[in-house]
Formats: C-alpha cells, structure tokens, sequence
C-alpha cells in the first residue's frame, strides 16, 4: 500500500499510555469490569448474571430500553424489569443485549473527546455479533460466544481514539477515501495497532484467552482460533455492507478464496450476510 503509507507523524505514541489512560477513566474501567464479568459468566448462570446488572440501576434501565425498542424484533412489548425480558427472550439473548449495552456506553465515553461516531460503532458492532453468531454455528461454538467475540472485535479502536484522539482522528483523515486497511494505517502511523492496544486492555481487565484471541489476532488465518475466524469474517461482511465502524467506509475486499480458507461454506456466508443485511436497518431504527 505504498500510495497510502503514512508519514508515521503518530510515531513515539505509546501503547502503554492506551491502557493507563483507560485505567485512569473511571467510567470506562467500570464498563469494562462488567463487561469482563458477563463474557467470564457460564451460559447458565442467571443469579449471578442478575447481580452484575444490579450493580448499576442504569444498565438495566438501558437494556429494557433497548429491548422494547426492537433489538431482537420490531418493537411492541414494553419491558419495565430484568425478569420480564429474561422471561421472554430467554437468558442468552438478554444476556447478549446487556453486552451491546455496555459496548455503547463504552463507544460513548471513550469517543467524549474524539468527533468520531458512537452510535455509528455501535451498530456496526452489534450487526457484526448478529454475522459472528451465525458463523459461530457453522464451527460448532457456542453461539452467546461467537456473537460476544464480534461485538467486541475492534473494541481496540475505542481505546485508541479516546486516547490519542487528534492523532487518530487525523489518521482517519489521511486514510480516508483509499484502500487502506485500518490496522495496517494504525502501525505505519504508530508502530502498533488496535488489534495490540485491545488484548493488553482486555488482559488487564481479566477477559478469557478465547476472547483475547478474538479482539487481537490480526491477520486472520486457517490456524487463528475459531472465534477469531468468526468475529473477523463478520466485521469484514459488515464493513463490506457500508457499517462506518465510526471512522468512514474502510471496507475490506472479500473474495471467495479467503473466506474457503477460514473453513466456512457458501450457505455459511450467506446466512451472515443475510443476518447482517437485515440487523443494521433495524439497529438503525433505535433510539440508545
């Protein structure tokens, strides 16, 4: 990509002041030490899943919101409690809901100071849950796994942008409009990328081996792990349906060879696209 190799004006910006200036925003700590506990949870465990969304009267508040709003469905019930949602969408899908919740309120603090888009990265983030849970059936993994290793995928960028958010949002101008991938620009820019930035927060916050796999191995190949195959094919489709991500339109060529490579089939590919195609519309459509 020579003709869009940057200056590397960036350069001397440390990865280490990506986790420390996480660290120090209290707020964004707390999103992600509830997030690190709901994906450590076991699929069945609805106590102690309804204690870590007590400890915060908004999140349940939110999830509720969100939930009426048509996450899952076109919007009709009202739901005004935890139990009441659990009840009608069973305890993996609220469950996932709360995830999505806590990535956008994590979208909304860390990019306080950035002009990149929220609300933008959220719905291309939950979208690419939605891909990655379809996909996940296809490699025989858990699917509450597969859509929680989409969602959080480029969390990297989040971390990144809240902290060093002119040099980020002057890299997104310079790559804008081009062929660039992302994390190809990040590390001509600063020597590292969000793939990098994202397993040492993650780490640091006690998140899974599978999950720190998900969010950090870059490039994805036939031996990355099934999770990082899953959530990476499903950014990529999302990207390729027109999701901003937050940062403007860096979508990926897919080609046929490299989704074979990863082990998924046409009907695989499909099914995602198809899942994805008609998620973003209705995420869209909602009000978070």
């Amino acid at each position: 990509m020579a003709e869009t190799r940057l200056s590397g004006t960036g350069q001397g910006r440390s990865i280490q002041a990506v986790l420390a200036s996480v660290r120090s925003n209290g707020k964004l700590s707390a999103l992600l030490g509830r997030l690190a506990a709901l994906s450590n949870l076991s699929q069945d465990s609805r106590n102690m899943f309804e204690r870590i969304v007590a400890t915060d009267k908004r999140m349940e508040t939110a999830l509720c919101h969100l939930l009426s709003q048509g996450f899952y469905a076109e919007p009709g019930l009202v739901f005004s409690d935890l139990s009441h949602a659990i009840q009608n969408f069973g305890l993996e899908a609220v469950r996932h809901a709360s995830e999505a919740v806590s990535v956008h309120a994590m979208a909304a603090e860390g990019w306080s100071r950035s002009h990149l888009s929220s609300r933008d990265y959220w719905i291309y983030a939950s979208a690419s849950a939605a891909g990655a849970g379809v996909l996940g059936r296809a490699l025989d993994l858990p699917v509450c796994r597969a859509q929680i290793a989409g969602l959080l995928r480029d969390t990297g960028v989040i971390f990144v942008a809240s902290t060093f958010p002119e040099d980020y949002a002057n890299l997104v101008k310079m790559i804008a409009g081009s062929p660039a991938q992302l994390s190809e620009a990040e590390r001509d820019f600063m020597g590292w990328d969000h793939f990098q930035a994202a397993k040492l927060v993650f780490a640091s916050f006690g998140f899974g081996p599978d999950i720190l796999a998900a969010v950090s191995e870059e490039p994805v190949t036939s031996s990355s792990t099934p999770l990082a195959k899953c959530a990476s094919l499903a950014t990529s489709i999302a990207r390729q349906l027109g999701c901003s991500m937050g940062v403007g339109n860096l979508a990926p060529n897919l080609d046929w060879k490299s989704v074979e490579s990863l082990g998924f089939g046409e009907d695989d590919l499909a099914a995602a696209v198809e899942i994805v195609s008609s998620t973003v519309p209705r995420l869209a459509r909602i009000s978070i």
